[in-house]
């Protein structure tokens, strides 16, 4: 049976959602397996821990059966210089932020992150120096004319200090080809916003990826192609699949675990103090750095202690937690999204009918 999908504007994208249980199925087809977002130790608000330095993740990658393996940290390319081996299988990548001055109508935009492929250090350089004069159309450009593989990452996600106007969202839509519809860190409501509404919408090339920065990767992306620049023109030509998420919420206790684990392997284990210099943006990051610096000058004993009363918290209380202080105020950002796409003209009426339960990302 030939699973390959061509889709038109009037199709319904929920029918390129798979089951993690049916990937061995669709490599045998000849899906290659890729994770489009993913973060190491060169990202500033990963910890350093052993499970996310470059080398070690991608082994593991390679070993548990991904055919391609990218990093995209915030803003760095210094992962790469982490791994002594070349392989065809890695791929430069890199998550650049940018606040446009302008993107279609919308003027003094948010905060947008886009994921960069196949770059060099110098093009690394100047597009960074064109983000940092918020030159959306000078930084789109460049890319075009190097001929980079480029994607918008989670359109619904803004910086915690932006105040985003979601009436331009279809406006940052129309500039990308390709956009992640699944991601593994964000609500299920926002990814079926940008898998139906947008990506349905607008007729756009799909990725996934896990954005993980606690050395989690999934399978999130599945696409034929005989090396990456192939995958890459059947995604822009509609021809890729994106995994489901599992069915439990996108940030839960479990994180909260893994960030103990790695806090207790690098402060108690070690002995060594930590330092986690993230911009103290979202909450559960400036609480990791809080603790970090508190327990940095604790003796043994009282770090274990400490360790020993989180693991306890998150079992109790960590989905409570997250529910609050990141999960309730996602919904009502959802809400005005929602409520903002259902006035936009340009819109199909066939892609914002019906209630978000009619298509299950999970």
């Amino acid at each position: 049976m030939n699973h390959s999908l061509r889709f038109t504007r009037n199709d319904d994208y929920s029918q390129k959602l798979v089951d993690v249980k049916d990937i061995p199925r669709y490599r045998d087809e000849g899906y290659r397996v890729i994770d489009f977002h993913l973060h190491t130790t060169a990202s500033y608000d990963v910890l350093p821990s052993s499970v996310v330095q470059p080398k070690n993740l991608y082994k593991e990658m390679m070993s548990k059966g991904w055919d391609f393996v990218t990093f995209t940290d915030h803003d760095t390319l210094d992962a790469f210089d982490m791994i002594d081996e070349a392989s065809p299988n890695l791929i430069p990548g890199v998550e650049i932020k940018i606040k446009p001055l302008k993107i279609g109508n919308y003027v003094d935009a948010h905060t947008l992150h886009i994921n960069v492929y196949c770059l060099d250090k110098q093009q690394f350089n100047e597009l960074e120096e064109l983000a940092q004069k918020r030159d959306f159309y000078g930084f789109k450009a460049y890319l075009d004319e190097s001929d980079l593989p480029y994607q918008l990452n989670h359109p619904t996600w803004t910086e915690i200090d932006d105040t985003p106007d979601w009436r331009y969202l279809p406006d940052i839509v129309r500039e990308f080809e390709v956009i992640e519809v699944i991601n593994h860190k964000r609500p299920q409501r926002h990814n079926l916003i940008a898998l139906k509404h947008l990506a349905g919408a607008f007729n756009k090339g799909i990725t996934a990826g896990s954005d993980s920065h606690i050395g989690e990767p999934e399978m999130a992306t599945l696409c034929r192609g005989a090396n990456f620049r192939e995958i890459w023109e059947n995604i822009k030509a509609g021809d890729s699949l994106v995994v489901r998420q599992a069915d439990i919420p996108p940030i839960n206790k479990g994180d909260i675990l893994s960030r103990v684990e790695q806090i207790r392997e690098l402060i108690v284990d070690s002995g060594s103090p930590v330092e986690f210099p993230n911009r103290l943006g979202d909450a559960p990051d400036k609480w990791v750095k809080l603790l970090l610096e508190m327990l940095n000058s604790s003796p043994l004993v009282v770090k274990r202690l400490h360790c020993a009363f989180l693991r306890g918290l998150a079992h109790v209380a960590g989905d409570m937690i997250i529910r609050k202080v990141y999960l309730n105020r996602q919904d009502q950002y959802a809400n005005t999204i929602e409520s903002e796409l259902s006035r936009n003209s340009s819109l199909e009426p066939a892609f914002l009918m019906g209630s978000s339960a009619e298509v299950s990302v999970q």
